[in-house]
């Protein structure tokens, strides 16, 4: 019934549905790792430590986290790079390789 009172409404929403999916992170994040988790990742080998994996980055980085997601640990990172853009990151956590940049 909303629909015939206002037939824009149904195709407004489905066109934000939309966006938004093709905006989200496919990176999924189940919870990130408090600082005694974080340390034993690192000591067993789990992940590796961010500051050497950071050094590899564009730009300045703003925050950190170290998060469980489907295909094990993530490094969700939010840096400023050299252009001023913020850029949100997903790194795998144990091989350093780049899973996705949310430019």
């Amino acid at each position: 019934m909303i629909a015939r009172r206002l037939p824009g409404l149904s195709a407004l929403l489905v066109a934000l549905s939309a966006v938004a999916a093709a905006a989200s992170d496919p990176v999924a994040e189940t919870a990130c790792l408090d600082a005694a988790a974080q340390r034993a990742a690192v000591e067993t080998g789990t992940a590796r430590r961010f500051a050497t994996l950071g050094r590899t980055l564009d730009g300045d980085v703003l925050r950190a986290d170290l998060c469980r997601a489907d295909a094990g640990l993530v490094y969700r990172v939010v840096v400023i790079d050299d252009g001023g853009r913020v850029r949100h990151l997903r790194l795998d956590a144990a091989s350093g390789r780049l899973l996705y940049d949310g430019r």
